[in-house]
């Protein structure tokens, strides 16, 4: 039984990890007076920072197999806690997740070139 429970801790922890995080095409982080350029640089920062968030997996680890499952848990909340990480971040810089319209989703969409979908976001 507890072989069972191991092999079902790792396959949760991989099918977490085959989850990812999902992009949000109908939000994006806007603060007012930031230009889109200036979001990302304090995006990166974020990101940057989020990289060193340590992860436990709240698995105690009695054998080999324990370690495995330990270590595929942890590496599969490390995606989520550097998003939160980030997300916390950016909302100390003074942005919000703004959702966008349907409306606005389609003429983001629609600025392709990096210059076009810079200049709609600081309109």
């Amino acid at each position: 039984m507890r072989n069972l429970n191991l092999w079902a801790a790792a396959l949760a922890g991989i099918a977490m990890l085959a989850a990812g995080g999902a992009s949000a095409d109908d939000h994006l982080w806007a603060r007012i007076g930031a230009t889109e350029a200036r979001m990302e640089t304090d995006l990166a920062d974020c990101r940057a920072q989020s990289a060193k968030v340590e992860v436990d997996s709240g698995y105690q680890a009695e054998a080999l197999a324990g370690l495995l499952a330990a270590a595929l848990i942890a590496a599969a909340k490390k995606p989520h806690a550097e998003h939160v990480f980030t997300a916390h971040c950016m909302k100390r810089h003074g942005y919000v997740w703004l959702p966008l319209t349907d409306s606005e989703a389609k003429d983001l969409e629609a600025a392709r070139l990096p210059a076009d979908r810079s200049a709609w976001i600081d309109r």
